[in-house]
């Protein structure tokens, strides 16, 4: 292979991986660099290079007396420790699969930098489930093109052996929308023989099949996530609650930041806000013991009671 045609791939590729403000690299480094990759280079056809990188819209700068370094990347290190650390405590991506991922990521970071990102620790807690970057490519093929999928849904047993459920036998589903939702990939779609949106745990999803096209169906989508509060379903209600002022954060972070908050008291504040009244939101409003309370509707007032007085009756 004639490597002198691609010289100048071999130096952009250096001066992305070993370059940067803190460690400019000299004509001479460079030199030696190309040469180590059996790339002879003359000073003069070097600067040409560099300028014709720059030219290109590679932005490269120079430290007099020091040297060359490439000011700005794809993604700077901020940007890719924060996609990072998302990817490890993602607990639906392997963690073979993160690793992979992160090394796309860092491909043209500084040496540096990329070893510091991918020696980060490991999430202990991910799946071992190594299908399901290929279960989103194939769902993203049948929500960009309208098709059909069928595929078998499990659960975890004891002995952590998959147990399908309905006997191993296919579901069907027009896949609409992939969401992130309290750390878990869901799956929602279209089942045209109940008529309704259903979701699926996407790490859950078994022997995917694309079949037929499916015909087109206005759904409302949005909505559909709103109204299901943690990825379960429940009655949607408007309710007061009523909160210690330290929790304004929380429920900001929960909630949305256009929420209107009301001074109760001096500890207090009130919120009105609408929720779909699930196990899952009950839990959520457990934790915080005395500090939130619920003022309004008595009847979510009744089922929070009747929760709170069945977790009481499991210790009697």
């Amino acid at each position: 292979m004639n490597k002198k045609r691609l010289r100048i791939l071999y130096l952009l590729d250096t001066l992305l991986k070993h370059s940067s403000e803190q460690n400019p690299l000299s004509i001479n480094q460079l030199i030696d660099a190309l040469d180590q990759e059996d790339i002879p280079v003359e000073r003069k056809a070097l600067y040409e290079d560099i300028n014709a990188l720059k030219d290109y819209g590679h932005d490269i700068e120079y430290i007099h007396n020091k040297g060359y370094y490439i000011t700005s990347r794809l993604f700077d290190l901020a940007e890719i420790k924060i996609i990072a650390d998302i990817l490890q405590s993602s607990t639906f991506i392997s963690s073979k699969k993160t690793q992979t991922l992160i090394k796309k990521l860092t491909k043209d970071q500084n040496q540096i930098e990329s070893n510091f990102l991918l020696q980060q620790p490991n999430n202990e807690n991910k799946t071992k489930h190594e299908q399901i970057l290929y279960n989103i490519d194939t769902l993203l093929q049948a929500i960009i093109h309208n098709k059909t999928i069928l595929f078998k849904y499990f659960d975890y047993h004891l002995n952590k052996t998959k147990t399908y459920r309905k006997n191993a036998k296919n579901y069907k589903l027009i896949p609409k929308a992939l969401l992130f939702d309290n750390n878990q990939y869901y799956l929602i779609g279209y089942n045209e023989t109940y008529q309704t949106l259903l979701n699926f745990r996407v790490d859950r999803l078994d022997h995917i099949q694309l079949t037929n096209s499916a015909a087109p169906i206005d759904l409302d989508i949005q909505t559909y996530i709103q109204q299901n509060f943690n990825m379960y379903h429940g009655s949607l209600q408007t309710i007061t609650l009523k909160c210690k002022h330290h929790l304004s954060n929380t429920i900001l972070d929960k909630f949305n930041q256009s929420l209107i908050i009301k001074d109760y008291d001096n500890l207090f504040f009130t919120i009105n806000v609408k929720v779909p009244i699930t196990p899952t939101f009950l839990a959520w409003l457990f934790q915080f013991k005395d500090d939130i309370q619920l003022l309004q509707p008595q009847s979510v007032i009744e089922e929070y009671k009747d929760y709170l007085q069945t977790i009481l009756s499991s210790y009697k």
